[in-house]
């Protein structure tokens, strides 16, 4: 199994206790997260193109449909992030972020 990059749910991160709350005291909204999951090779072929048309083409084109079509996926039991305002986020906060550099075949 591949050791692959997903953006997910911050808030399920937190509930599942892989993470610590970034958050300001009283702020309970989502906002996304880079995970490091272990990946079947379907899982990993999904999550590239998550990466590719989904996300960079979302970011790319202002497209919503680009992430709509990974809309209920998951990768390592993890849903992948498809919320525009919260990948929107994530991208402004992480600038230049590059997956490849976390996937570990």
């Amino acid at each position: 199994m591949s050791q692959m990059p997903i953006l997910t749910s911050g808030a399920r991160l937190l509930a599942d206790g892989l993470i610590e709350d970034p958050r300001d005291k009283g702020d309970e909204g989502d906002w996304a997260e880079v995970v490091v999951v272990e990946a079947s090779k379907d899982e990993a072929r999904l999550a590239g193109e998550y990466w590719q048309t989904g996300y960079h083409a979302f970011l790319a084109s202002g497209d919503v449909g680009r992430l709509d079509a990974f809309e209920g996926e998951t990768i390592g039991g993890y849903p992948l992030m498809t919320a525009p305002d919260l990948v929107e986020d994530f991208a402004d906060v992480n600038r230049g972020f590059d997956p490849g550099e976390l996937y570990q075949p």
